[in-house]
């Protein structure tokens, strides 16, 4: 898929880019939580079938972690010492909850 984004959001992309510093070349991956487990109780895939999928198809060590629960990008740094993890998610991020979401003004 390729995205084309206007003026503003080009600009907002590369300051979030720069904010984590974020290298040219990277892998990323989704990891869904959140409603998908409290709600929906939807099975989640284990980490380390993240980590396994990435290593079949390239060497890169650096990963794009975009998450709603800072939990699982901590879980990563602390598992896989010889990856380099970036995410856009706070510390005080555990889960999006789309009923809480929708219920803000």
């Amino acid at each position: 898929m390729v995205w084309r984004f206007n003026v503003e959001t080009k600009h907002e992309v590369a300051k979030a880019i720069n904010r984590i510093k974020l290298p040219k070349e990277y892998l990323a991956i989704q990891i869904r939580r959140g409603d998908k487990l409290e709600l929906e109780k939807q099975k989640t895939v284990n980490h380390n079938d993240y980590i396994l999928a990435l290593q079949k198809v390239s060497s890169i060590k650096n990963i794009f972690v975009f998450c709603d629960d800072h939990r699982n990008s901590q879980y990563l740094v602390d598992t896989y010492p010889y990856f380099q993890f970036y995410t856009l998610c706070t510390p005080y991020e555990f889960g999006y909850i789309h009923q809480e979401f929708i219920s803000r003004p």
